[in-house]
């Protein structure tokens, strides 16, 4: 009898141990699977944004090396098209000081007596910047450059205030900052907004570095999944489409369409096929070409140097109907995009060309 019962138990100790063996396998498995779907969950939620850059001088290119040993040393390899941006907008990376960084180290302007010390403290300057806008959820890439230069109490601002990141909102910080008071600026971006800016800065600083990025997921001004395409290459949106403080006047006025700040002779190209209605010279528009399309919408491209789409012609998507001006009632190179529903250009017959075109 005693040894029946001791068969017994040896037997029920074995099957708890394959039990409790099948179960932790079990439970190993889960464990892997879990995390290989929070990992793939992770991927699809968050996208990395991979950008690359264009236009870059060859000074600058000379220090890319250096800005990838600091940027990877500061854990942010990814972001070095932006800190190369960043110099070409500060020096073009001319002089000892070519990201512009001394100030941000607490000294005077152009104190480093190298490029290395300017570089390793402007990828220190950018880090803090990331880690300010991750911190306080401020997740527009457009805010982080712009805090480059306006320090990171412009992130703690939009954080402050709950707002999002826009030209109109950086232009408000600057003029807080500096009482109001304006300067003359003259420059291909800012003279669709009048060639001045807040003495506080550059609220333009933003737009400028994006003129040497390409390929970005960030939300840059870029098309999405629209049949529409952008007109212009390496575009910067100068001034958005609605109510705004005119360039010419200083008054309140409505901007009919997207202004484009691209340089002068640029091409324009058509944003989806269809026919020239229009090609000709008009007051304010300028050499302006207005197209209508397949689905009934049609667009006017404004102030343009050069037309080349006649009146009547068929033209494709992408195809180059003429180059960048500033005729008519312009303060500078750019182009200015209408989009209306029909042919009628009233003002109530506008579309907001940002969700035609599929800008994020």
């Amino acid at each position: 009898m005693v040894m029946r019962t001791w068969k017994w138990k040896l037997f029920f100790l074995v099957f708890l141990g394959f039990l409790g063996i099948g179960i932790t396998i079990s439970s190993i498995d889960y464990i892997q699977r879990s995390i290989m779907f929070f990992l793939a969950s992770s991927e699809t939620e968050h996208p990395s944004e991979r950008s690359t850059n264009a236009n870059l001088s060859a000074e600058v290119l000379a220090l890319k090396s250096i800005v990838e040993k600091y940027a990877k040393i500061n854990g942010i390899p990814d972001e070095v098209p932006f800190l190369l941006a960043i110099m070409m907008v500060e020096s073009e990376g001319k002089g000892l000081d070519p990201m512009q960084s001394s100030e941000s180290a607490g000294l005077g302007p152009n104190a480093f007596t190298s490029p290395e010390q300017s570089i390793k403290q402007g990828v220190a300057h950018y880090k803090a910047c990331l880690e300010a806008a991750k911190n306080l959820h401020v997740t527009d890439k457009k805010a982080v450059l712009q805090s480059y230069n306006y320090g990171t109490g412009f992130l703690y601002w939009l954080s402050k205030n709950n707002k999002s990141y826009s030209f109109d909102e950086g232009a408000a910080f600057a003029s807080q900052q500096a009482g109001g008071q304006k300067v003359i600026y003259t420059n291909a971006i800012a003279n669709s907004r009048g060639n001045w800016r807040y003495a506080y800065g550059n609220m333009f600083y933003a737009d400028l570095v994006y003129q040497y990025i390409e390929n970005t997921e960030s939300n840059r001004t870029e098309g999405g999944s629209s049949s529409y395409i952008l007109p212009v290459d390496q575009p910067v949106v100068s001034s958005p489409f609605g109510w705004r403080g005119s360039p010419i006047t200083g008054n309140g006025e409505f901007h009919r369409g997207l202004d484009f700040a691209n340089p002068l002779g640029s091409s324009i190209k058509a944003i989806a096929s269809g026919t020239v209605i229009r090609s000709e010279y008009h007051y304010s528009w300028g050499n302006h070409i207005v197209i209508q399309h397949d689905d009934g919408k049609v667009s006017l491209y404004a102030h343009q140097s050069v037309l080349i789409a006649k009146a009547g012609q068929k033209v494709k998507q992408g195809e180059v109907i003429g180059k960048i001006g500033s005729t008519g009632d312009s303060t500078g190179p750019h182009l200015h995009l209408e989009i209306a529903k029909s042919n009628d250009l009233s003002q109530g017959n506008l579309i907001d060309p940002k969700g035609v075109l599929g800008i994020k």
